[in-house]
């Protein structure tokens, strides 16, 4: 098991006090591991499963040939595992949602004014109410182009 520990560390990118740091375990854990001292738990295994979703878990355990999952890639040095996500690349949302056409002709490519919404100039201006079949709203997302969001909850 301190082989497939080595290979994680190396092939992450990663030192031993970093992988301690991101399973959330003691430094000195790792240490004993990597020195034969020690073998990991199954916590400490499925911590790593979690935190490394693209490892493939018959590598890890059952001595499988391929370390990562067939459809993933082995990390480069600026994966994203470890990073804040403000530092992250924003998701790509396209497709999320089919129906809801969006207008390419504005920079920002969202949807304008049609001239139907009232245009009182106030941010708090009241849209018109439309009736859907699809249920009521639980909750909506919105995404910044700095990588940040705000989620709104309907107030019952």
């Amino acid at each position: 098991m301190k082989e497939k520990i080595q290979l994680l560390i190396k092939n992450e990118g990663l030192t031993q006090s970093r992988l301690a740091e991101m399973l959330e375990i003691q430094p000195a854990n790792v240490s004993h591991i990597l020195a034969g001292r020690s073998k990991p738990g199954f916590e400490l295994l499925q911590k790593i499963l979690r935190r490394f979703p693209r490892i493939n878990p018959d590598w890890l355990l059952l001595d499988a040939a391929e370390m990562y999952r067939p459809e993933a890639e082995p990390a480069t040095a600026d994966h994203d595992t470890g990073r804040p996500l403000s530092e992250r690349p924003a998701p790509n949302f396209d497709g999320l949602f089919p129906g809801a056409a969006l207008n390419p002709s504005s920079p920002d490519g969202m949807p304008r004014s049609t001239g139907a919404e009232p245009q009182t100039g106030s941010p708090s201006a009241t849209l018109p109410v439309t009736t859907s079949t699809r249920g009521t709203v639980a909750r909506v997302v919105v995404f910044y182009t700095d990588h940040t969001f705000e989620s709104f909850e309907p107030k019952s």
